[in-house]
């Protein structure tokens, strides 16, 4: 600790010093490849900019915050789920001329030097002040321009303007790498996944993009008549570049907006062609099957798909298997699945419920043979197909 009391020392300065930064190098000036890669181009992007004065730091952006140099240990503040330890950590702060360098511990590489530096250069007060107004003000513009997709027609809707940008959009996380390296799934966060199937032996290429916890940041994206989701994600057809799929969900929705959800639904689409997936059975041979731990139920229209997915059945419900004997019987219709899933509802309490508006054309692509789910990993296009239905379905129904 000897090296960074020293260092802490020659960062006092007889006024306010501003700073920004400039670049991130490696201690023994080697070049970095891969995640850390990534990881120090995340850190770079942040684009610090800080002021110090005597022995405190105060950062002006991409968060407001004020501290000790002693206090200032790491710029994520994330946490390696597995050791505790930092995934950065700074170590050594010093200035050299118009050159502070701050430099950190990356705890994430397998590299034998895990040491690096984050490089800022000296402002003029006038200066650092003319830019942190602007970076602040296209971080405003940024969030002042999410919008609230409406899907109360459950219409495949274009992505909002705001989506494009992804670049603007990682303003209002700048850490999302190291949130996904520590497995934090509660921050906001951007999606893009892309992925293909086969169709006549041919390929068909999608890109998901959505947003991720935009309650973090003051939004909600979507709403269904008054209920609101925090998260949406579009499916969007490269090739006609239309979104083929629009998924919303939210986690720990409370059993009166689940229920309100499903009356909206149940009220807007013709309940003639529902399926489900998860309730209880009872079949005329005697045997049983009991409640899922998630529930599916699907309403099918002449260009859609709509299916409700409740993913969260609590233990004490699932270790009941069937409620009062309450459960689907043989060739149970549409009208069945309503009331046995309207007993049930009230039984599940708060959970995570995902709503997928699927065009048909992906929906029978995604169920073909030729997508078996093999190790593809579609995101929550996986979700949708596989994790609802067992493999053998898809080939009975081919």
């Amino acid at each position: 600790m000897l090296i960074l009391a020293i260092s802490m020392q020659s960062c006092k300065q007889e006024k306010e010093t501003f700073w920004k930064t400039e670049n991130i190098t490696k201690i023994d000036n080697q070049p970095f490849h891969g995640v850390t890669s990534a990881y120090m181009d995340m850190i770079a992007q942040m684009n610090i900019h800080l002021s110090i004065d005597n022995d405190e730091i105060q950062i002006a952006y991409p968060f407001e915050k004020k501290l000790k140099i002693s206090e200032f240990k790491s710029f994520t503040n994330s946490r390696i789920p597995s050791t505790g330890e930092l995934l950065d950590s700074i170590y050594d702060l010093s200035v050299s001329g118009d050159t502070l360098k701050i430099k950190f511990y990356y705890n994430g590489t397998a590299d034998k030097e895990k040491r690096f530096s984050l490089n800022l250069v000296k402002l003029q007060k006038e200066d650092y002040l003319a830019e942190v107004k602007q970076v602040k003000a296209q971080k405003s513009k940024t969030l002042n321009e999410i919008s609230t997709v409406d899907l109360s027609t459950f219409a495949l809707v274009k992505k909002p303007g705001y989506l494009s940008e992804q670049t603007n959009l990682l303003q209002l996380n700048p850490t999302q790498l190291a949130d996904e390296l520590t497995d934090n799934k509660n921050s906001f966060q951007v999606t893009s996944i892309t992925f293909s199937l086969s169709k006549n032996n041919s390929q068909l290429k999608y890109t998901t993009i959505g947003v991720l916890n935009s309650d973090k940041v003051g939004k909600h994206v979507a709403e269904v008549s008054d209920i609101q989701f925090n998260n949406i994600e579009f499916v969007n057809n490269e090739r006609t570049g239309e979104a083929d799929a629009v998924i919303v969900s939210k986690a720990k929705m409370n059993n009166k907006e689940i229920t309100t959800l499903y009356n909206f639904i149940t009220k807007n689409l013709a309940s003639n062609n529902m399926e489900q997936f998860g309730l209880p059975r009872l079949y005329a041979e005697g045997d049983s099957l009991g409640i899922h731990n998630f529930l599916a139920v699907t309403w099918k229209t002449k260009d859609k798909v709509i299916k409700l997915a409740i993913e969260d059945v609590p233990d004490e419900l699932w270790d009941q298997q069937i409620d009062g004997g309450i459960a689907l019987r043989d060739n149970y219709s549409s009208k069945d699945i309503d009331q046995v899933f309207r007993h049930y509802l009230p039984l599940i309490g708060a959970s995570t419920v995902k709503l997928f508006i699927v065009s048909n054309d992906l929906d029978q692509t995604l169920y073909s043979k030729e997508n078996n789910p093999g190790s593809k990993t579609w995101g929550n296009m996986y979700d949708y197909t596989f994790k609802w239905r067992a493999l053998h379905d898809i080939w009975e129904n081919e």
